[in-house]
């Protein structure tokens, strides 16, 4: 029996590849302003809805939980991009000094969220 669904561990390791390249080399280079800005400050934000919920999805496989709490619908997917905006962008600026709330973070966030939701759809052989 698998452990795991490998739609997931693609989706976690092409988007983890993806933020690697970025984090230590794109966001390096000089580019025009625009694309400066939103690899250096939201790309990444992008990219995480994307490794948290498919990383939640492996861990729901690892562990044998049941298969109707793997993150797929889209409602489940907003849901949980919304409370990761509030708590990354509201609640952690409170807590952390070093930390700053963007709504340019939210949007990205809840974009990420939705490509992760366009991708779950799709089958992959």
């Amino acid at each position: 029996m698998k452990r795991f669904e490998k739609k997931d561990f693609i989706i976690l390791l092409l988007s983890m590849t993806i933020y690697v390249i970025n984090r230590f080399f794109l966001s390096k280079i000089d580019f025009n302003y625009i694309t400066e800005t939103i690899l250096r400050y939201h790309f990444n934000d992008f990219l995480a809805p994307i490794v948290f919920m498919s990383f939640i999805n492996i861990y729901i496989d690892f562990f044998r939980v049941d298969k109707k709490y793997k993150i797929k619908r889209l409602k489940v997917v907003m849901c949980l991009s919304i409370v990761c905006c509030i708590a990354w962008e509201l609640v952690a600026p409170v807590i952390l000094k070093r930390s700053t709330g963007d709504i340019l973070d939210c949007l990205a966030y809840i974009m990420g969220a939705f490509l992760f939701w366009i991708i779950m759809r799709f089958r992959i052989a």
